[in-house]
């Protein structure tokens, strides 16, 4: 019986419309963009791709079945460094001095508050379901973004990554999500334009909305947008999110070596496969900020940051510290 699983497990393959082809003779920036499951629509997909159009060419498109997300425990993979703040909670931040003073401040609590849990912790305790935790909105102070976790104050205890436990059972053997890889056609576009030119063709099209809409009206555009697709918007992210979604025709996911920021470092002996591995599983490093040491996610907290001062920051990193 099991022997018959696995066979079928092995059988599962994206249904890949472009392969990955990258030439890096040429390196200019990548980025990754996906529809989420409950937006994955033609319309959603015919918008993405009139956005990026004029800034960007596509190297690789596909769709991904649920079956791979359980086969390859993808958006395990992907959310890697939030689940593990999610499943320990204070636990974790504990480890990031800095990171736990800041939290501290902001909501005037101790890191030893029993208040302050991780999400899964949290469903449980609130006696609620993972949806009602995603979507019970709460004001502007009773939240906090920080190295790329999040606190919700609700119910008075501090829920951190409140919304994986959703994210995670949106994403069973029946959904499908739309992906595509995209190269910049020079250096000099940013990924923030290439995003809002996504999110201004859903914002000006009559037909769509984006995800949530009325609930989230006063937000930012790109905030707005994130609920409705991913995009990959640092050169750290997209390396990441490469290894993470993109295939080879053999039905393997790609290496961190053959997407443009993993080549470069690999190839110039900038840091280990093994390296890069536990990077994006630790991405939290404290860094030089105005004189000031402060902690940074370097995967969400760098999207400013051009492809060589991305490099360096990488280069400059105390491996014996953050390890």
């Amino acid at each position: 019986m099991y022997e018959n699983f696995n066979k079928k497990i092995d059988q599962i393959f994206p249904d890949i419309i472009i392969e990955y082809n990258y030439d890096f003779e040429n390196i200019n920036p990548v980025s990754v963009i996906y529809v989420r499951p409950e937006t994955n629509k033609i319309s959603y997909e015919k918008a993405i791709l009139k956005g990026i159009l004029p800034y960007s060419d596509v190297i690789f498109m596909a769709n991904l079945n649920g079956q791979l997300f359980i086969k390859n425990a993808l958006i395990l993979d992907h959310y890697a460094s939030q689940y593990r703040f999610a499943i320990y909670g204070p636990e974790e931040i504990k480890k990031y001095p800095l990171m736990s003073k800041k939290i501290e401040d902001y909501f005037n609590i101790d890191i030893n508050s029993p208040k302050l849990i991780g999400s899964f912790e949290a469903i449980l305790k609130l006696n609620i379901t993972p949806e009602e935790l995603f979507n019970t909105f709460v004001d502007d102070k009773d939240f906090y973004k920080i190295c790329g976790q999040t606190i919700k104050k609700l119910y008075d205890m501090y829920i951190i990554n409140y919304d994986l436990p959703a994210i995670f059972l949106r994403y069973d053997d029946n959904s499908n999500i739309f992906i595509i890889v995209i190269k910049f056609k020079n250096n000099k576009i940013k990924f923030q334009d290439i995003n809002y030119s996504i999110a201004n063709e859903i914002k000006n099209d009559k037909y769509l909305k984006f995800y949530d809409e009325e609930k989230y009206k006063d937000m930012d555009l790109i905030e707005k947008a994130k609920r409705t697709y991913h995009f990959s918007s640092s050169h750290t992210m997209a390396m990441y999110d490469m290894s993470d979604f993109v295939y080879n025709t053999n039905g393997e996911r790609i290496q961190l070596k053959e997407t443009p920021l993993g080549y470069y470092l690999l190839n110039n002996n900038i840091a280990s496969e093994d390296i890069l591995i536990k990077l994006k599983e630790f991405p939290i490093i404290n860094t030089k900020k105005n004189n000031q040491e402060t902690p940074i996610n370097i995967i969400e907290d760098i999207k400013n940051y051009n492809f060589e001062q991305c490099i360096e920051l990488i280069k400059n990193i105390n491996l014996n510290k953050n390890f």
